[in-house]
């Protein structure tokens, strides 16, 4: 996956140092947020692997990257399951916020997280 576009988004005092914060969007328009420990960590262009994506109901998903190992045969279907599981529903979290209602029951956000998957895989295809 590339990244499509960087904005740095400030800093952050950290028990391990000052951390910088980027907003990341891939490719397929994906957005998440990163913390990286030099500014210039990641530019538009780089290839990279999301390593772990945890759903934030109050902003951007927070994401871990990493870029693709050498000869590596990239990431087990379960694990990028999860990783889009874990889009999916923070990006359903955030419509229901975004519309105004609470959070949304279990049912309707499963709904909302399986609608977003399959746009995102008719989008793929095309």
């Amino acid at each position: 996956m590339k990244i499509a576009q960087v904005t740095q988004n400030g800093t952050w005092e950290s028990q391990y140092g000052l951390l910088y914060r980027m907003e990341i969007i891939l490719e397929d328009n994906r957005a998440g947020e990163v913390l990286a420990k030099k500014p210039d960590q990641w530019k538009a262009g780089d290839v990279v692997e999301i390593v772990e994506a945890k759903p934030n109901p109050m902003g951007l998903t927070k994401w871990k990257l990493q870029r693709p190992q050498p000869g590596g045969a990239g990431k087990p279907d379960d694990v990028q399951r999860r990783i889009d599981a874990s889009w999916a529903i923070g990006q359903a979290i955030q419509l229901g916020f975004a519309s105004g209602e609470s959070l949304p029951s279990d049912e309707r956000l499963l709904e909302r997280a399986q609608y977003l998957l399959t746009m995102r895989d008719k989008l793929m295809q095309m």
